[in-house]
């Protein structure tokens, strides 16, 4: 993905909310809210490069029985404090997720806890 701007240097990219989709309504999300992929085999984290550019090789996949599939992502910019600030980049979304979902519990029912 790219932004292409003459003020690139002024803003931070983070791509979000990707689904595949087969185009008659079946869909997956692949990139979460964050901006993390939500399966490493798919897709890894996106890279980011300098002036608004993000991408990622992939392994090859569709629906079955279907030729097509199509994918939507959002895009988020954020305005930098000074152009010479670097951005936020997913790993460091991702190191966020992995710690929360390590401190999260599993299940909210009181019956099936141990203790």
């Amino acid at each position: 993905w790219t932004c292409e701007s003459d003020d690139s240097l002024q803003y931070c990219m983070t791509v979000h909310s990707c689904t595949a989709d087969d185009g008659q309504g079946i869909g997956q999300q692949i990139i979460d809210e964050k901006g993390c992929t939500l399966d490493n085999f798919l897709m890894r984290n996106l890279d980011y490069g300098d002036n608004l550019v993000a991408g990622q090789e992939a392994h090859v996949f569709k629906f079955a029985d279907k030729p097509t599939i199509f994918f939507a992502c959002m895009i988020r910019l954020e305005l930098k404090e000074d152009a010479a600030s670097t951005c936020m980049t997913t790993l460091f979304a991702a190191l966020i997720r992995t710690l929360f979902n390590q401190f999260t519990p599993l299940t909210t029912d009181r019956d099936s806890l141990p203790y």
